[in-house]
């Protein structure tokens, strides 16, 4: 009876210390994005296009932020996506990354299934940047999903399914493009 609840309380202290490293992981990512906001060039969230005001940064790259923003003509969440070339990039590298940047979205703005997150707009900011505009999907992405942590099985079959659907729509040539050429 002793061993039994002893191993009780030590399954209950495993997974109550799965949460907390879950926790942490979140917290942590927060922190990280809160900063990230605070020094980023649009921290005082301005209205872009005449029709986005941003509300929070949702996530950050190499060479953009993504923020969701409030449609004012619409009245619906979006996310816009911040394109910021490098003051320091010679003209054909921003030359090459506006090209690849345009591909993406000429092939993006043709998609239409309900796996693939749409593409609604897109504008120049200034010389150095410019947005693209897509729909808000609520509930944070898959790494916030996992949490640190692992996914349940059930749940990732579903995930799963959901990508796969959407890669086969691509890859049958969706939005009229060509297939994915693997």
């Amino acid at each position: 009876n002793l061993l039994l609840s002893a191993r009780r309380s030590e399954q209950e202290l495993a997974s109550e210390e799965e949460t907390l490293a879950s926790q942490k992981v979140r917290l942590r990512r927060e922190l990280k994005l809160l900063e990230y906001q605070q020094s980023s060039r649009f921290s005082a969230r301005p209205t872009l296009h005449g029709r986005y005001v941003l509300a929070s940064l949702l996530g950050r790259g190499g060479f953009s932020e993504v923020w969701k923003c409030y449609d004012l003509v619409s009245m619906a969440f979006r996310a816009v996506k911040i394109h910021q070339l490098d003051a320091r990039w010679s003209d054909d590298k921003k030359r090459s990354y506006t090209r690849h940047v345009s591909r993406e979205y000429d092939i993006h703005r043709n998609v239409c299934h309900p796996r693939i997150v749409r593409l609604l707009d897109v504008f120049e900011i200034d010389h150095d940047s410019f947005a693209t505009v897509l729909e808000h999907c609520p509930g944070g992405d898959l790494d916030e999903r996992l949490g640190g942590g692992r996914m349940p099985e059930k749940e990732a079959r579903a995930v799963i399914v959901q990508v796969v659907c959407g890669v086969a729509y691509l890859q049958r040539g969706g939005g009229d493009r060509k297939p994915l050429i693997p």
